[in-house]
């Protein structure tokens, strides 16, 4: 760089910067005395590209590679909303180049131009919540430039343009011009075009004042950080930027005019926040080293860290200086008159229980108008608790056979503690020895290790029990009473077993819900307690209504789970002992249309359908069996209510039985599959080599050492597959099961059918 000019930039920056500094340092210490804006300054720096727009080149505007690089620094700062002003620094360059008969010029100039802006972005009209926000401005600055000419090449041959539009080392009019050379543009700019003198204005000013114009849009992008697109307009106040004026003569007369540049830009900004705050002079004259020091209540914590500021002298305090509470309630331990409430639970002031009843009773006596909820505080006495059986408390997967057991017991109920353990408890007593009664029960039926426990609403153990109570209950229970009786089949409905907790709100409304995780990682969800089929048929439809597509029953008798089939024979049995229901069975109530009779009629209907109709799973109306499961609900068809008699019950049609098309076509995404047999702990050894027999016969890694499931291979129909299962049947493994994949996700058999015909 021209050390003039080097010289020149350098003093200019330096300007710029101690007039930006000083303005600063101004507004701040103004803005401290009260000015009415905040001192925020705007840096924004730019970059792109000069257009110059003069004598030289005029022609050929719309030729895009005579623009060059520029570059931009400015800082602004609000006034007034809306409107800004602010210096900046321009540094780029400009040239043209223009060939034609008449003449051949060309020029580049550096371009150094700093000055003031004013800006005006439209906000006061425009959504405080917005990103795009449009401005203008205009200013005055001043500018530097020196242009110099490409007109010797490298070998410092001069540059003679001929009519032919070539460039040689020779005039065309020269005696020896046919020994020309042939030259090309280095495009190297050496010559000084002041120097060159060639219209006579000698050493002419390199130095003019220019009117930027302009606009463009600010994109927010965070409250600090914006990016700039826009255009400027600069005006010069010179013609010598090209070095040609209209004072020339001959081929190098210009057009008139001063030179003018246009800069168009991107840039990116950062807006720096330089006032003091609101906090800053609220907290003038803090001294916060002793503020950080002191401790009024001597707990040890400094006020600046204390959460709980008053305590009183002498109490223990956690961390945070607050009192300890032990039980998470609320109260601390020195005011804690119930020290071991569960988490969650209401307490008053005291840290005692409040109960429905004490809630109620407050609130009666808010309303009251009467006097008749006067205050007694005889009303005021906590309700009686009440007492269950917490069989036990799981962090892990229940056993299979433990879980049946559970299962088979008519008033389970299971839950979740604030440890994501799972609780199971049976039955509700007023008193624990009623419920000690029941435990011992079930203690020599073979659950062991239960305990009675206080349910408010988890459980709270070390209860009292009169064992001189417990006594003369047990004297008044009937030889039934004192044992469990596993022997009456216990229906339940299964909604699904799935590998992730399901939502709460999921089962909204659904009564009698558990909720139990197996040793294989699945949650199941069971509703309902039935000690006769067609109740629990009539329950799941309930569940198919309410949206729960993979509902089925599961049966438990004599502590363990058992298939429909056998479900039903044990359920005809006890029908053709007993005519009735005996006083002490725990039935749901039906809807009158359960006599015994009708009941057996019923049941006799159903075993008549099942000799008539085909045992094999496909035939079972397409209903799909839960993976995890080894005996589910394949013995007996798919039960319909009907409205007019809720006695009459018929199958549903398998599709691909219905339409013999369905059952050859195929599909790349639809596939059929046998499940074997499922196995957990020791295999019979029938029922292995029976599946073992079977070519094709897929053992599955479920991940679970005891637990082992064999499945066919994939089919593409829907035969193929009938065809495999009818070869298990025949080799004897019991129950085999179709089921229909869909990307590899099980489907039911009626789902699988809509997909086929699709196609």
């Amino acid at each position: 760089m021209n050390p003039m000019i080097k010289n020149g930039f350098l003093r200019f920056g330096v300007c710029f910067l101690l007039i930006a500094t000083a303005c600063g340092t101004a507004f701040a210490q103004d803005t401290a005395k009260g000015l009415p804006f905040p001192i925020k300054p705007e840096f924004t720096l730019e970059a792109g590209m000069m257009r110059f727009y003069g004598d030289v080149g005029y022609d050929q505007l719309n030729e895009p590679y005579k623009t060059k690089p520029g570059f931009q620094l400015e800082i602004r700062q609000e006034i007034k909303p809306a409107f800004h002003v602010g210096f900046f620094f321009l540094a780029g360059k400009v040239e043209a180049s223009e060939k034609s008969l008449e003449r051949n010029l060309n020029f580049q100039t550096p371009i150094y131009s700093g000055g003031f802006q004013a800006f005006y972005d439209f906000s006061t009209f425009l959504p405080s919540q917005r990103v795009l926000t449009p401005y203008v401005n205009l200013g005055i600055s001043y500018m530097y430039f020196k242009p110099k000419g490409d007109l010797f090449d490298a070998n410092n041959e001069p540059y003679y343009y001929w009519d032919d539009g070539s460039i040689r080392n020779m005039a065309e009019s020269d005696p020896n011009a046919g020994s020309s050379i042939v030259l090309q543009r280095d495009y190297v700019y050496e010559t000084n075009l002041q120097n060159t003198n060639l219209d006579g204005f000698g050493n002419y000013p390199l130095t003019s004042f220019v009117i930027p114009v302009g606009g463009g849009v600010s994109m927010n992008i965070t409250p600090e950080i914006s990016f700039k697109v826009g255009t400027n307009f600069h005006y010069t106040l010179t013609d010598f930027i090209d070095n040609i004026t209209e004072e020339g003569e001959g081929g190098r007369k210009g057009r008139g005019g001063n030179d003018k540049f246009m800069f168009t830009y991107f840039g990116a900004s950062y807006l720096l926040n330089l006032s003091p705050t609101e906090d800053d002079l609220h907290f003038q004259g803090v001294d916060f080293f002793v503020l950080g020091e002191t401790d009024e209540d001597m707990d040890g914590v400094k006020d600046v860290d204390d959460l709980c500021p008053e305590t009183p002298e002498g109490q223990p305090v956690d961390l945070h200086g607050c009192p300890m509470d032990d039980d998470n309630d609320g109260i601390p331990n020195f005011r804690d008159e119930e020290p071991a409430t569960l988490q969650d639970t209401l307490v008053d002031t005291r840290g005692k229980l409040m109960t429905p009843k004490v809630i109620l009773d407050i609130y009666m006596e808010y309303i009251d108008s009467t006097g008749d909820f006067g205050f007694d505080s005889r009303q005021h006495i906590q309700e009686e608790a009440e007492y269950r059986i917490l069989v036990g408390t799981f962090d892990e997967g229940i056993p299979a056979d433990m879980m049946d057991a559970f299962l088979n017991l008519e008033d389970l109920r299971t839950e979740k503690n604030d440890k994501g353990q799972t609780v199971i408890t049976v039955g509700s007593f007023r008193t624990a020895e009623e419920a000690e009664v029941r435990r011992q029960v079930l203690e020599n039926s073979g659950i062991s290790g239960t305990e009675v426990v206080q349910w408010v609403p988890e459980f709270l153990r070390g209860v009292d029990i009169d064992e001189e109570v417990v006594t003369r209950l047990q004297g008044e229970q009937t030889e039934d009473e004192k044992t469990m009786s596993f022997d009456k089949v216990l229906y339940r409905v299964q909604l699904g077993a799935f590998s992730k907790v399901v939502p709460e709100e999921t089962f909204h409304g659904i009564k009698d819900l558990n909720s139990l995780k197996t040793e294989n990682g699945m949650y199941k969800y069971m509703s309902g307690t039935f000690y006769q089929y067609k109740e629990a048929v009539d329950h799941k439809i309930n569940m198919l209504v309410k949206g729960f597509e993979g509902a089925f029953v599961v049966a438990y008798k004599d502590g363990k789970r058992i298939n429909i089939t056998q479900a039903l024979a044990a359920e005809e049995a006890a029908g053709k002992e007993e005519k009735t229901t005996p006083a002490n069975d725990p039935v749901l109530p039906s809807d009158g249309n359960n006599a015994p009779k009708q009941e057996e009629e019923d049941h006799q209907d159903q075993e008549n359908h099942q000799d008539n109709e085909q045992a094999a799973p496909e035939n079972d109306n397409g209903e799909q069996q839960s993976s995890d499961d080894t005996m589910e609900e394949v013995a007996p068809p798919e039960m319909t209510t009907d409205s007019a008699d809720q006695s009459m019950a018929v199958p549903t049609e398998n599709p691909f039985e219905s339409d013999p098309s369905l059952a050859e076509m195929s599909d790349d995404y639809v596939k059929f599959m046998v499940v074997l047999a499922e196995f957990r702990g020791d295999i019979p050894v029938d029922d292995l080599t029976a599946v073992l027999s079977l070519e094709g016969a897929v053992k599955d890694e479920t991940g679970d050492e005891e637990f082992v499931r064999y499945h066919s291979e994939e089919f593409d129909t829907y035969n193929q597959a009938k065809a495999f299962l009818s070869d298990a049947t025949n080799a004897g493994v019991k129950q085999p099961e179709m089921v229909a994949l869909h990307e590899g996700e099980t489907i039911t058999l009626d789902e699988a059918a809509s997909l086929l015909s699709e196609e």
